[in-house]
């Protein structure tokens, strides 16, 4: 209701992310194993909303780091997330861009030791973004490729040689 109900305001929703947070931070285990999914779902629907509050939105982006580190299996088994995440690096505003590169970039080992379709995905969104003309989705491929993927994974060590070779002194 903090979030989402129809009595909500500015300030309750802020404060439900920062409950968000803070599970993350300091729930047990078997409590966030619980919880993981629910906030999930919550930091997707804020900061997937256009219409919601810059400052709200990149603080509900900043929470799936944290969400990544205490429920990997989340983020792990939602590709279909990652793959937005690069269309607003793509489309968002400047600050929503940023946001969504450092998302990509802390989220990046939750990836690691996917398999099946969801790796061909984290590959081909690798590969994809890793040749774009903007400087973020390649800095994100990249650190999806670092973190993701073994250091014998071919596509992994391709994206690193290409980006060696970047005019962008971050990427380098």
């Amino acid at each position: 209701d903090g979030l989402f109900g129809t009595t909500t305001n500015a300030r309750l929703k802020k404060f439900s992310i920062e409950m968000c947070h803070h599970v993350c931070d300091y729930a047990n285990a078997a409590s966030k194993a619980i919880y993981g999914p629910l906030i999930f779902q919550a930091l997707q629907k804020t900061c997937m909303k256009d219409d919601e509050d810059l400052q709200l939105r990149i603080f509900a982006f900043q929470g799936f780091g944290k969400l990544s580190k205490c429920v990997p299996t989340t983020i792990q088994s939602n590709t279909v997330f990652l793959q937005k995440l690069f269309t607003y690096i793509e489309k968002g505003g400047s600050d929503i861009q940023v946001a969504a590169q450092k998302t990509i970039g802390s989220i990046a080992s939750a990836y690691e030791g996917v398999s099946g379709q969801n790796l061909l995905l984290v590959e081909k969104l690798v590969l994809e973004n890793s040749e774009k003309s903007s400087t973020l989705q390649r800095l994100a491929a990249l650190q999806l490729a670092v973190r993701a993927f073994p250091c014998d994974n071919v596509l992994s060590r391709y994206v690193c040689l290409i980006s060696t070779g970047d005019s962008s002194d971050e990427i380098r």
